[in-house]
């Protein structure tokens, strides 16, 4: 299966593959994982050094969607580190509660009519809440409030170059490969040791120990009137941070 290649691999399953690139079929190391990892009882999960949610559903037979449920992740693409424990069980149910909570107080205030309203923003708020950075929240503000400082229109999240730049994070492990100066994968930028916030997006801005054929490649990307959507990827384990913007 996909999900059993990419773990086989230490891969996640939206990697891309290039040609010649070999791929183990069977492996011994998943079962090792899982055996050492699993609590007792079987119903949390230790994260080891080089996992990622996919690597980890196939170790332990839970799916990719039921982890991110159970741990309250967000998505797929929500950052795991080495050490964090992760439930294998859970409640299937929504979290409504702050919609519930806003409803109740609605009522006990206002006409139905007036409620009405007021759940239905509820749910539009947590909506559009759910659909941005996440993870990644402050870095997108950071980068919209020097884009503003420059006159610029700000830029909104996109969770298709998130994928793309989460993957890129992976590939590259705290390196800078062909395909980033070919701009293979879109227009990306890279920070190594920074963090995955405030500090990497002041680090491009600054080109603070960057590499850049124009000197100033990095606060290029950042100050793109062109642009209008971005995503981010980290990879903890290198502090690798890459940006794709569109």
């Amino acid at each position: 299966s996909v999900s059993t290649l990419a773990a086989n691999n230490d891969m996640a399953t939206s990697d891309y593959l290039y040609v010649g690139q070999t791929l183990k079929i069977t492996t011994t190391s998943t079962t090792t994982t899982a055996a050492t990892s699993v609590s007792a009882d079987a119903t949390s999960y230790t994260v080891q050094s080089g996992d990622y949610l996919s690597k980890i559903a196939v170790a332990t037979g839970v799916s990719v969607d039921s982890l991110v449920l159970y741990n309250n992740l967000g998505s797929q693409n929500t950052i795991i580190y080495a050490g964090q424990v992760l439930k294998l069980t859970g409640s299937a149910a929504k979290a409504t509660t702050t919609i519930a909570a806003a409803t109740t107080a609605t009522t006990s205030s206002s006409s139905s009519s007036n409620t009405t309203t007021a759940t239905k923003q509820t749910t539009t708020t947590t909506s559009t809440t759910a659909s941005t950075a996440g993870t990644f929240s402050e870095a997108l503000s950071t980068l919209n409030a020097l884009r503003a400082q420059h006159g610029l229109s700000p830029v909104s999240y996109d969770a298709s170059l998130a994928v793309t730049a989460q993957m890129r994070a992976n590939m590259l492990k705290g390196t800078v490969d062909a395909a980033h100066w070919a701009q293979s994968y879109g227009y990306e930028v890279i920070a190594i040791q920074f963090g995955s916030g405030a500090a990497a997006i002041n680090a491009w801005y600054n080109e603070t120990n960057m590499q850049s054929a124009s000197g100033t490649g990095h606060r290029d990307w950042e100050l793109s009137a062109s642009i209008t959507k971005v995503g981010f990827g980290y990879d903890a384990a290198t502090g690798t941070f890459v940006g794709e913007a569109k």
